[in-house]
């Protein structure tokens, strides 16, 4: 899938690749534009499950998906999700207050487990969930099932206590 992504960007721009992605993205043309939106969705759409899915990959690769998901996440990547590095770590007190589940796939490759972990630490009073059959995306069966869990949970009870599960 990387290798993929990288086709579409001339050796010589390959330093970096955001900057390059940019260029096309936001160009004036749109053919450009568009077959680079489609190179970037595909990219993402290959790592958002643990196992791949082709039904997934055939949707990231329509026009107006392609184009929303390429644009939004290079917008937000050129800009470094407008936050300053670890701003929401060296803020997190502000949040401690707040319930807060934070439900993670152990094989997501873009957003590695480590940084749910970094936050966790930060924030002692979240409750981490690792899924251990999961990936990125939050319609992994076991992402949907703690989601939908914990929503519930906080529904009935205000709270992401940690319950004990059925064996």
């Amino acid at each position: 899938a990387h290798a993929d992504f990288l086709q579409l960007i001339p050796a010589a721009e390959r330093g970096d690749l955001l900057q390059a992605y940019c260029k096309r993205l936001f160009g004036d043309d749109g053919d450009v534009a568009l077959e680079a939106a489609r190179h970037w969705s595909r990219y993402e759409g290959c790592c958002l499950h643990l196992l791949p899915d082709p039904a997934a990959l055939e949707d990231f690769d329509s026009p107006t998906k392609a184009l929303g998901v390429g644009r939004l996440e290079a917008h937000y990547f050129r800009h470094a999700g407008f936050f300053a590095p670890d701003q929401l770590l060296h803020n997190i007190g502000l949040l401690h207050h707040l319930p807060c589940l934070i439900v993670q796939g152990r094989y997501d490759v873009i957003c590695p487990p480590a940084t749910a972990w970094r936050l966790q630490q930060a924030w002692p009073q979240a409750r981490l969930q690792m899924i251990d059959d999961a990936g990125h995306s939050a319609f992994e069966p076991g992402i949907q099932a703690a989601l939908v869990a914990g929503t519930n949970q906080f529904r009935d009870q205000g709270n992401f206590t940690l319950q004990e599960q059925p064996t």
